[in-house]
Formats: structure tokens, sequence, C-alpha cells
């Protein structure tokens, strides 16, 4: 008879900056204001109050805040406004401080990340869960038994199909059904993740970060964000995760598979590195070079984890194979070049190009060892994004 249930108390650390948005965007000309190595976020209510006190003030702050300009036609920068308007240091207007490796140039929105009260950092038990899932569900789709990448990936054979029919109840095997067939497998895991517990503000930081484009060597999309730091840990709680309706998986068989996931999508990221990166001379050797280091430490970290840890990527950034069944369908594409790869790719948006001069999209020559061409990087250290380790704490039934 199977348990019908098993709770784990799991440390949760990041590894690199972690970044799992709420949705929300701060303005620096009335949130926040960088100061070299800090972030300073402004107090609303002492702004109001000093704008009360100073209520000529009101338009020509608006003004600023909507136009981006003060009186002057200068950038509006809101510390020298009211320094200059109202006597009042920055100081006067701050709420709080975290440590920053942004640039202070430039006025950029700020990505915020998912706090508790607006201030305490935490990791979501639905985060968390949607990539234990997707490990879960790529374990099964690597079954050869099943054959649902093959039957899927056949959709995609134009050779055989002629032009990629929309009319899907016309085929033998349909997508549509396939893909019915792949959610009822996907809602077939069972289990429960809790939040993290909070952890301090002091764990908060601001980072700048940019796309690599592997081909270009260009830095391309900034953005700023806020991001749990690297070396952070709280606990959570999983509970009961069933593989299937019946059968409780233990730690160790999680650990395992999630391990194994990760690493097969480690090999593929060593393997567009070197057809992208190891003879162009557009990469910078500083990019190449840390990414490689990067990976090749994180894959000693995995062959080298005990069968109670096991590693992750969570939150923005973390890229199209950790965050989709592609890495399946690649891994089961057995035509030259992957070919059937690529048409479901294209026929998923991918593979375009925005021509700015004729102003439309365009094909371009999408192959399946050079994609995704960009990596998100925090542009302090090159490092990706969002990676976490898994460890045992304590396990009851």
């Amino acid at each position: 008879m199977y348990q019908t249930s098993k709770q784990y108390q799991i440390k949760i650390t990041s590894l690199t900056p972690i970044c799992i948005g709420d949705g929300q965007k701060l303005s620096p000309f009335s949130d926040y204001k960088l100061k070299r190595d800090k972030l300073i976020y402004l107090n609303h209510e002492k702004i109001k109050g000093a704008l009360e006190n100073n209520p000529n003030l009101i338009d020509d702050y608006v003004e600023g805040i909507i136009l981006g300009k003060d009186n002057t036609g200068n950038n509006f920068d809101v510390e020298i406004f009211f320094l200059n308007r109202a006597k009042l240091a920055l100081n006067a207007l701050t709420q709080r401080t975290i440590d920053s490796t942004v640039n202070p140039k430039g006025n950029k929105n700020l990505y915020t990340i998912i706090k508790n009260s607006g201030v305490h950092p935490y990791i979501p038990g639905s985060s968390l869960k949607g990539a234990v899932k997707t490990t879960l569900l790529y374990n099964w789709l690597m079954d050869k038994n099943n054959h649902w990448c093959e039957d899927y990936l056949k959709l995609y054979d134009k050779n055989s199909m002629g032009k990629l029919s929309k009319k899907e109840d016309n085929l033998p095997k349909g997508k549509k059904a396939l893909e019915e067939k792949l959610n009822k497998e996907l809602n077939s895991f069972e289990f429960a993740v809790s939040d993290s517990a909070p952890l301090p503000e002091d764990s908060i930081k601001a980072i700048d970060t940019k796309r690599l484009h592997l081909k270009t060597g260009r830095l391309i999309i900034p953005q700023t964000w806020e991001a749990i730091k690297e070396n952070c840990s709280a606990t959570i709680t999983i509970s009961s995760i069933k593989a299937n309706k019946n059968k409780l998986l233990s730690w160790s068989e999680i650990c395992k598979t999630i391990n194994s996931y990760t690493q097969n999508s480690n090999d593929i990221e060593w393997e567009i590195f070197e057809n992208c990166g190891m003879e162009n001379d557009n990469l910078s050797d500083n990019f190449y070079d840390n990414l490689f280091s990067f990976y090749e430490k994180m894959n000693n970290e995995i062959e080298n984890a005990t069968s109670n840890t096991c590693y992750l990527r969570l939150g923005s950034g973390k890229g199209y194979y950790f965050n989709s069944i592609g890495l399946a369908l690649y891994n089961a594409d057995e035509t030259e070049d992957k070919k059937l790869f690529v048409n479901f790719l294209r026929d998923n948006g991918f593979g375009k190009i925005y021509n700015r001069k004729n102003r439309r999209w365009e094909d371009f020559d999408l192959q399946s060892d050079e994609f995704p061409l960009t990596r998100v990087l925090d542009f302090e250290t090159y490092n990706p994004l969002g990676w976490i380790k898994l460890e045992l704490l304590k396990e009851k039934e």
C-alpha cells in the first residue's frame, strides 16, 4: 500500500541573483534615486508633506514626473528639485536604502520583485512548484515508451504532410489531442509547496541586466531590477510529491530528476556556446570565458551533489530551456540539423527579426544548435540569473 503523505523541509539558497517580478515598476523621477553603490527608496508621504508646505512646487513636480524634464529643459532629478526648490536634502525624503551595482547614469525604471509588505523578499511556492513540475514533465517526456515527443514532432514534418496544417483535428494524432495528453500528465503531478520564510530586508539589491547576443557580442535590452542577493538562504516546505496519482516520490528521487534535467539543460548551453562563441571575434573573451567557467562550476556542483541536494533556476532570465518542454523535443528530434524542432520553433513565433527599415518582421536563418542566441546576465558579474540550490533539512511522514 502506498504512503499518502510525506513532508520535506528544504533549505533554498540563491547562487546568483533571483528576480521573481511582481509586475510593478518604480520611476526614477518619483520613486527612487541611485547614488553610487546604493539605491534609495523615496518616502511618498514625506514628499507629499513637502509639497503641501510648498504648494507652488506642485505643478513643476508633476510636470517633471510626466515629462522627465525640469523647467530649464534638463533631465528631472528629484533630489536636485527638492534641494534647490524646497531646501530639503535627500535624507529628509528617504524611506529606506538597499545595496546596488546599478550604473547610476540615466533614467530607468526599476522592475520590482515579490516581497512581504513591500519590504521582505521571499520565494513564492508557486514559482518553485512550476519549476519542479517542469522537471517531472521532462522526465516523463524522455521516457521512450510513451512516444509523445516523437508523435508531436511528426506534426512538423513538412515532407510527409506538406504545408503544416492548422486544422488539427484532421491529423491522425492531432496537435490538440497531444497537447491535452500533455496537460493531463502535467496535472497528474500532485504536491504542495509553501512560500519560503521571509528573507531579511538587506537581502535585496539592485542590479543591471542585459541580454548578451552570442553571435554579435552586443548587449541589448537593458533592464534594472530588484534582486535577491547571492548566498541568501530560507526554508520552504514541500509536501507529498506524486509523479502519478498513487506513488509518493522520495526526496532523493526528486533530486535525481531535477539534477538530470538541469544537467541536460546545461549540456545544451555548452553546445550553443561552442557553436556561437569559440571562434567568434565579436564575442568578448570576458563574456565567453565567464560563462564557460560558470557552467563548468555548476556541472561540477551537480555531479558531486549528495543524493539530497539539487540545483535549478527560477525567475526572470532563466531562459527558454528552463521554462518549457523545448529541451525534450530537441533531444527527441533525430532528423538532420533538428529540422522538425526548428519547424516547431518557427510555428511558435521564433526565428523572426524586426526589420526597422521596412517596418516588418522577417525570417532569419534559425539553427537548432544556435537557439536561443541571447542570454540574460547580471551586468556586474556576467553570471546568469536565478540559480538556486535545494537541500533537505528534515523529513517527516
